[in-house]
């Protein structure tokens, strides 16, 4: 038994099955679950620095719309609210609040206006918030 002022260090190793990016996907749903359960959104920026990725680059765009992408291909798969419309690009952009071009074309919708974009982002939003409202 170790002594009261020992510390008892453990690390978790993820199975074998599970790949680095699975194991950050899975970081990441959790967290976008707590967000839908607290009706929050969150930046592209403020997601990245959760894993450890830099705020901006390509880097970060092509990593995180890899990892993004895996989770709406699962909620579009299992008839579960686009549970990344929560992530959105910072306010100082024009298409602040919204979603960035990655999720729009994963849903084939890459043709439509800011406006349109506006509009469907708050509709999905608010269905995830529903849903997730209920836990």
């Amino acid at each position: 038994m170790a002594e009261q002022n020992e510390a008892i260090h453990v690390q978790w190793t993820p199975p074998p099955s599970d790949t680095r990016e699975d194991v950050f996907v899975k970081i990441l749903f959790v967290h976008l679950v707590n967000r839908a359960i607290q009706r929050r959104t969150i930046t592209y920026a403020e997601l990245a620095s959760l894993i450890g990725l830099p705020p901006s680059g390509n880097h970060m765009a092509s990593t995180l719309g890899r990892y993004l992408g895996r989770i709406l291909e699962w909620c579009s798969n299992t008839g579960h609210p686009h549970l990344t419309s929560l992530v959105v690009k910072g306010e100082g952009s024009p298409q602040g609040g919204i979603p960035g071009k990655g999720f729009w074309a994963l849903l084939n919708l890459q043709n439509t206006t800011t406006k349109e974009r506006r509009l469907l982002t708050k509709t999905y939003q608010d269905a995830v918030f529903n849903y997730y409202g209920q836990v």
